[in-house]
């Protein structure tokens, strides 16, 4: 129970880059968008491949946080998904990403 509690903490309501200090927020504001498409864009049954780069995958909604190529979707990870979403993704796919989260951004992720 211990453990789980460790790997599992509740969903904050806010992303985590909000927490910073207001000295340094004129930068982070730079990285903070609520602009994740809504779920009406995503089609009927979406795959999503998260952080895709430069490599999307035919057949997925391909998202990144700095789209590199047209038909990327521009997605904030730290931002919270819409509920909608909920029950409506058939999979994720996600290679090299998580690293470049801090761990309390990864617990939330």
């Amino acid at each position: 129970m211990r453990l789980h509690r460790l790997f599992s903490p509740a969903r904050p309501t806010h992303p985590l880059l909000d927490a910073y200090p207001a000295a340094v927020r004129h930068v982070v504001e730079e990285f903070i968008w609520n602009t994740n498409p809504s779920p009406a864009s995503l089609g009927d049954d979406p795959r999503l491949h998260i952080g895709c780069g430069e490599n999307p995958f035919p057949g997925f909604v391909n998202v990144d946080f700095l789209p590199s190529k047209r038909g990327i979707l521009r997605w904030n990870l730290l931002d919270r998904w819409p509920d909608e979403l909920q029950g409506r993704i058939r999979c994720a796919f996600s290679e090299d990403v998580l690293e470049h989260f801090y761990y309390e951004e990864q617990s939330f992720l």
